[in-house]
């Protein structure tokens, strides 16, 4: 199932609008704000703009496609290579972290969240967030390589710096990122081996439960906590909750936790809505898309990297929402652009290149996140598919 998903991004992006859609029909919410009719048809012509893309980017024109096939010398000479990578970018996020910004070396996350959020983001924590995210593939290329040379060199290094990544990850307080990043394991494994249904139940249970847990202890810098994020939270502008559910959660963390997830995963259609009707017409051309290559340019070159629209920034609005800062109604245009050339690492592994699964799974987790925020605004979700890019290319001159 998760080989086919792969293989079809164009799946991935349907299932999950699909599933966004149901979760909005449930009607466990209240809406702050009534919309025009025309902004719902713009919000489906720019869905429909993406699968069309990514349908299209996918289409298969050769026959009799030969498999390609990496040598057990390439994955190891890889490994090598990136391993090095990965262990430079942690240590100088071991000196970022604790001497520059001053984090706790236990992992108080309330303390270290108020001094991230205090100190500044550099040209360094861009070098460091690129370096340490080779730490995320170390173990998915082990996955590969032993499932067709079944040879575990390298996998017990391996695991030690894709730990030393999450534990850095935890520091941070980032939820995003600590899913994701076990996500692009599990991806990978499922790709090739079988992943047990009970493992699949047990680990969502899990994830609700850390989910409030690790939120309960960011909104505690602020004084807050799950409750009142329901009510005073960035999600909650848009839509409230719905007073009949919210006293059935009350009785139970877990079903705080989960209302709190059910929030976070709808919030962000009801915001594109709200961003469309009242956007003052600015046009950003891809100040907003392209903003981490333009950051690292405008080291080189004076660029006016300030939005034009910065109305409601910060907040999740679907994928659609940052084509909509750069480009308003001309939105579904660029977006069916971008997708078809997202559709491309999984059509060269429909080709049989399975060195591009290391660019799929990340592209398939931004399409998968995409009915709920884009991930070209995220700089995590970004520097995993440039890092992929980077890991396609050492492979390509590797052998």
């Amino acid at each position: 199932m998760i080989k086919k998903f792969i293989n079809n991004n164009n799946l991935v992006f349907l299932s999950s609008s699909i599933s966004i859609l149901f979760l909005i029909l449930i009607p466990f919410y209240e809406l702050n704000y009534v919309f025009h009719i025309y902004n719902y048809f713009f919000l489906i012509l720019c869905f429909v703009s993406a699968f069309l893309g990514l349908k299209l980017g996918s289409v298969n024109r050769k026959i009799n496609i030969d498999k390609f096939k990496t040598k057990l010398s390439s994955y190891n000479k890889a490994l090598i290579i990136i391993n090095i990578i990965s262990i430079f970018g942690l240590a100088l996020s071991f000196y970022e972290y604790f001497f520059i910004r001053g984090l706790s070396f236990t992992i108080d996350i309330a303390y270290n969240r108020a001094k991230w959020d205090a100190s500044n983001t550099t040209l360094f924590s861009a070098i460091v967030a690129l370096t340490q995210t080779f730490s995320l593939f170390v173990l998915p290329i082990c996955i590969q390589k032993n499932f067709y040379h079944n040879d575990k060199k390298y996998l017990v290094l391996s695991i030690f710096v894709f730990v030393g990544y999450l534990y850095f990850t935890l520091l941070n307080g980032s939820r995003l990122q600590i899913f994701s990043s076990i996500l692009i394991q599990l991806l990978t494994y499922g790709y090739y081996y079988k992943i047990n249904k009970i493992f699949v139940i047990i680990s969502m249970i899990l994830f609700i439960f850390f989910s409030g847990y690790y939120l309960n202890l960011r909104l505690s810098v602020y004084d807050s906590n799950l409750l009142d994020s329901l009510f005073f939270s960035g999600y909650s502008f848009t839509i409230s909750p719905y007073d009949d559910y919210l006293e059935f959660a009350s009785k139970s963390f877990f079903f705080y936790s989960l209302y709190s997830i059910y929030f976070y995963l709808i919030h962000g259609v009801f915001e594109f809505l709200y961003l469309v009707e009242n956007s003052i017409i600015f046009y950003d051309l891809g100040k907003n898309i392209f903003w981490l290559p333009l950051k690292f340019i405008s080291i080189f070159v004076d660029i006016n990297l300030i939005s034009n629209d910065s109305y409601r920034q910060g907040i999740f609005n679907t994928f659609a929402g940052i084509f909509f800062r750069d480009f308003k109604f001309l939105s579904p245009f660029f977006i069916f652009i971008m997708f078809y050339f997202l559709a491309f690492p999984s059509k060269k592994l429909k080709e049989n290149d399975e060195l591009w699964l290391f660019v799929a799974v990340p592209v398939s987790i931004c399409l998968l996140y995409s009915p709920i925020m884009s991930g070209f605004g995220s700089g995590p979700i970004l520097y995993y598919m440039i890092t992929s890019l980077a890991i396609r290319l050492i492979f390509y001159f590797i052998k």
